[in-house]
C-alpha cells in the first residue's frame, strides 16, 4: 500500500479547496496538515523545513477577490474606490458571462460529469462571496445551477471546504448591518 502524501493547504486559496475536495472525492489517502497564510505560519522555522521559500500554497486568483478583500482585510492596501469596485465587478460579471455563454451548454463545464475543472470553477466563484458578491440566478441563470450541481456532486466535502468562506461573508454581512 502506498503512504499517503502530506497534504499543506489553506482553505482561504482557492486551489487549496479544489484539490483537497478533489483529492477527498477521489479517496486519495492524505495527511492534512492546514497551514493558515492569513496567521502567517509559512513564515514558521516548522514550515520553513517543508518549503524553504516559505512562500504560501498559492494565494487566491482574482483581481476582483484580492482588491476587495483578501488586500484590505490583512492590510495590505486600503479598500478601492467605489469605482473602481465597479469596474471590477463589470470585469467579473463580463467573464462570467462569456462562462455562461460558451461553457454551459450540458450539465457541466466539459459535458454531463463533474470533474476537477468544475470545482476549480466553482471555488474561485464562491470565494467572491467574501466581497459580498452573489452570482444573480436572473443575470447568470446557467451560472447559478451550475453552481448548485457543482456543490450538491461534491459535497460532503465542498461545503466542508467553503466552510471558511461562508462564516467569514455571514460576518461581513453583519458587520454592515
Amino acid at each position: 500500500m502506498s503512504k499517503a502524501i502530506k497534504y499543506y493547504y489553506d482553505f482561504l486559496s482557492q486551489p487549496s479547496r479544489a484539490l483537497w475536495i478533489e483529492m477527498k472525492l477521489g479517496k486519495t489517502p492524505f495527511d492534512e496538515c492546514p497551514v493558515a497564510l492569513r496567521k502567517r505560519e509559512q513564515l514558521t522555522d516548522e514550515y520553513k523545513n517543508i518549503n524553504r521559500f516559505q512562500k504560501g500554497i498559492r494565494v487566491p486568483c482574482g483581481l476582483f477577490f484580492r482588491s476587495v478583500w483578501l488586500y484590505p482585510v490583512n492590510g495590505v492596501a486600503p479598500m478601492p474606490k467605489t469605482e473602481q469596485i465597479q469596474k471590477l465587478v463589470k470585469d467579473v460579471e463580463t467573464n462570467l458571462g462569456l462562462v455562461e455563454r460558451l461553457w454551459l451548454e450540458k450539465d457541466f463545464l466539459i459535458g454531463d460529469q463533474l470533474t476537477v475543472a468544475d470545482i476549480f470553477g466553482a471555488s474561485e466563484i464562491n470565494q467572491m462571496k467574501l466581497c459580498q458578491y452573489n452570482v444573480s440566478q436572473k443575470q447568470f441563470p446557467k451560472i447559478a445551477k451550475w453552481l448548485a450541481r457543482v456543490r450538491e456532486s461534491s459535497n460532503p466535502y465542498f461545503d466542508e471546504a467553503h466552510n471558511f468562506v461562508y462564516e467569514k461573508s455571514k460576518q461581513a454581512v453583519s458587520a454592515k448591518v
